[in-house]
């Protein structure tokens, strides 16, 4: 998204558009007055029903909502929104400073909140910054949606008798990334469309590793996109494993995913290890029982002597969990995983028996 305003803060039709929503006729008009200075468009609603009509015919591109007006208040009308648009920032005013009001803010999907008597400059700033995480959102489902996004697929190999067990997806998808979700959806429908190709290839794969990326998709959302992959490709749930950036275990939208995932038969990885202990919670409450290294990164960690690297994937095997090498791109990359006791390998090193 990009804002072009001119000089004299008149708004343009590429300057964002706001929808602000308050039962107070004196509130709106200076929220109006103050995003329209700002150089903002604005549209303003009394209650969540108008909100909803405008969003129809205007898709805002942030939305301010009074938690209590009448009609509908700013609680359902956030839920609605996030249902018909996940990724579109929402942000709460209430004039009921506690917790449980702003708990329930973000169980309906808020962003953020600001309470009442409104401080400008905070509010400025927030909705400023919740523009700013949404612009290389919506950059990033553009490339994804036009098939630019770089993708490759690797065998993974069995090292006790080198068979190809799996097919690994690798997706150039930046750690900060965020994805809407018809572009979740587009990007695992092409995922499981190369996976099928691959097979082909590789006919003993009978599982499919791919990437588990944060979302601004709500849990549910994501599951029915997993459920598809069967419904569409007879790709079943227990013969996917999901790779979760190890960056990406903090993230609200894995922790809330995480305990959905956990009862299913899918597999759970963590990618990109780095050998630390802070991730051991995770697979003990979640039982995530795979974690991949990367054998570059692993040969660097020996040749400084880091003795913890031995001591933390000790502690994990003795905690049932099996370890995996990726980006295997030399023989002695092969003959080091071999040497860590790594159950499989995937990189262009692999060739199948």
């Amino acid at each position: 998204m990009t804002s072009k305003i001119h000089n004299d803060n008149t708004e343009t039709e590429t300057a964002p558009l706001i929808i602000l929503a308050d039962d107070d006729p004196s509130i709106r008009l200076i929220l109006h007055h103050i995003l329209q200075r700002d150089g903002y468009r604005v549209l303003d609603a009394s209650n969540g029903r108008e909100v909803l009509r405008l969003y129809q015919n205007n898709p805002a591109d942030l939305v301010l909502l009074d938690a209590i007006m009448p009609e509908q208040d700013g609680f359902a009308t956030c839920r609605i929104l996030k249902e018909l648009r996940p990724d579109l920032p929402v942000l709460m005013i209430t004039g009921l400073d506690d917790d449980q009001s702003i708990e329930h803010a973000f169980r309906v999907g808020a962003d953020d909140y600001i309470s009442k008597p409104i401080n400008w400059s905070i509010l400025k700033h927030r909705i400023a910054r919740a523009l700013r995480l949404t612009s290389p959102c919506r950059t990033f489902d553009e490339l994804i949606l036009n098939n630019k996004l770089e993708t490759r697929y690797a065998p993974r190999m069995n090292l006790a008798d080198e068979t190809i067990t799996g097919i690994e997806v690798r997706a150039n998808i930046p750690v900060a990334s965020i994805i809407n979700t018809s572009a979740t959806d587009y990007l695992l429908n092409n995922f499981a469309l190369g996976y099928q190709q691959e097979k082909y290839h590789y006919p003993t794969a009978n599982f499919f590793s791919l990437p588990l990326f944060p979302t601004f998709s709500n849990a549910d959302s994501m599951l029915a996109s997993l459920n598809n992959l069967d419904k569409k490709y007879g790709i079943a749930l227990n013969q996917l494993e999901l790779r979760i950036n190890e960056c990406h275990f903090y993230q609200e939208s894995i922790i809330r995913l995480l305990p959905l995932l956990a009862p299913l038969p899918i597999h759970l990885c963590i990618d990109a290890f780095s050998f630390s202990l802070r991730s051991l919670k995770y697979i003990q409450e979640y039982g995530c029982k795979n974690i991949m290294i990367d054998i570059a990164d692993t040969r660097k960690h020996l040749a400084n002597n880091d003795s913890w690297l031995d001591e933390a994937l000790q502690i994990y095997k003795e905690n049932g969990v099996s370890v995996h090498a990726c980006s295997v791109t030399h023989p002695q990359d092969l003959q080091l995983a071999t040497h860590l006791k790594c159950v499989s390998a995937s990189g262009s090193a692999i060739k199948p028996r």
